[in-house]
């Protein structure tokens, strides 16, 4: 089933926070999100969890740290990112990203706390094609964040990084009358702790393999095309 999502409130704080508060009061179905396994962790009925400082290998001093910086642990994606044993582009951008949200943004979702999904199964199985033998899944989330993923850079000059990151918090498509705009990819941050696995949809390897919703079988492989819209998501 698909939901209409609608952002709460129009002002510059609310913008691109999608918020289901009374799913779970009526027993309704959350809306759901398609997100592409790339590390092969995830798992039918599984609810994601965060990684508590004290379950990592670090100096007493550093642990301190991560439990100040970022309180509750870290994701998946945080893990990846944030423990690299030296900096690279993407550890640099992520690690950007989270210092601006931290400084201005704290009502929004962390990257290094978060699980990124498409809004169509047509966006998940577009982005699965660089990653070929990764599943698609289903998930479902209480709350979501839309940010332009096309808008995620460090290779560029250091304002443009911030103004960016900016944007990129505040919801929008574009920072206004900057030029270069370039097609937005929009993803969806999902809260970790928040999130379940629903259920598998397909694997694409050459072509997309979708499976039976039950059996979990391959059904006759497609192409990939079909009448949804691309709506993206990250990591």
């Amino acid at each position: 089933m698909l939901f209409v999502l609608r952002c709460r409130g129009n002002g510059p704080h609310n913008s691109g926070l999608i918020t289901f508060k009374n799913a779970s009061a009526t027993h309704e179905p959350l809306p759901t999100h398609y997100s592409v396994d790339r590390r092969n962790l995830y798992k039918v009925g599984q609810q994601f969890r965060l990684t508590h400082p004290d379950q990592l290998d670090l100096s007493p001093p550093l642990r301190a740290y991560l439990s100040e910086f970022l309180p509750g642990g870290l994701s998946d994606h945080g893990l990846t990112y944030l423990l690299l044993p030296f900096m690279n582009p993407d550890a640099a951008q992520e690690l950007v990203w989270e210092s601006v949200r931290r400084a201005h943004y704290r009502h929004r979702p962390s990257r290094l706390q978060s699980v990124f999904g498409w809004e169509t199964l047509d966006g998940a199985m577009a982005f699965a094609q660089r990653f070929p033998g990764c599943p698609v899944y289903e998930l479902e989330a209480p709350e979501v964040f839309k940010a332009n993923m096309a808008l995620l850079s460090v290779r560029t000059h250091p304002l443009q990084v911030s103004m960016f990151a900016h944007a990129y918090w505040r919801g929008e498509q574009w920072p206004a009358g900057h030029p270069g705009e370039v097609e937005p990819q929009w993803e969806f941050l999902m809260p970790a702790a928040s999130t379940t696995v629903v259920r598998q949809l397909g694997i694409w390897s050459a072509m997309w393999l979708p499976l039976h919703m039950e059996g979990q079988l391959p059904l006759e492989a497609t192409d990939g095309h079909s009448e949804q819209g691309q709506q993206g998501a990250s990591a």
